[in-house]
This record gives C-alpha cells, structure tokens and sequence, in this order.
C-alpha cells in the first residue's frame, strides 16, 4: 500500500533528521530571500550537509549535518559564493 510506505518514509526521514546535529552559522553579504537561496544551493553539497536553512534577515544559516561536516569546509563554501563566514 503506497500510503503506508510513504508514512514509514516521512517517519524514517524524520527520526534520522532528528539525529542530526545543527549548526548556526552567521552569513555577511545576505540581503534577500534570493541570496539566502542562491546560498542554499551554493552550499548544499558540501561534506556532510544534509539540509542549509538561511535567514537572510537575521544573517544566518542552519545547517543540519552528520557527524563528518567540517564547519571550516562550509564557512568556505559560503566565502566562495560570494558571501562571508
């Protein structure tokens, strides 16, 4: 039944969210929803980042993560978007 495998998934995906870490990030250079996207997609696919949130009216990012994500790695990341870390 697909409703079935869609709820063990929605419950799979959230307990393994739930252990993840998070790390807040401040973000310089954010001035817009369209730089905190430009952003996200910028710096998803670094090590270890399984989901970036940005706020860019707070000037942050959170970024969920598994235990192999090198903050130094992300920060220049983020430095090479054109924004700073």
């Amino acid at each position: 039944d697909g409703l079935k495998q869609r709820s063990f998934f929605v419950k799979h995906i959230s307990d393994e969210v739930k252990q993840m870490a998070q790390s807040k990030i401040d973000v310089g250079g954010m001035s817009s929803k369209q730089d905190g996207d430009r952003l996200v997609e910028a710096t998803s696919n670094v090590a270890g980042v399984r989901f970036v949130n940005a706020n860019h009216e707070g000037g942050y990012v959170v970024v969920t993560h598994t235990d192999d994500f090198d903050p130094a790695a992300y920060k220049a990341a983020v430095n090479a978007a054109g924004f700073s870390a």
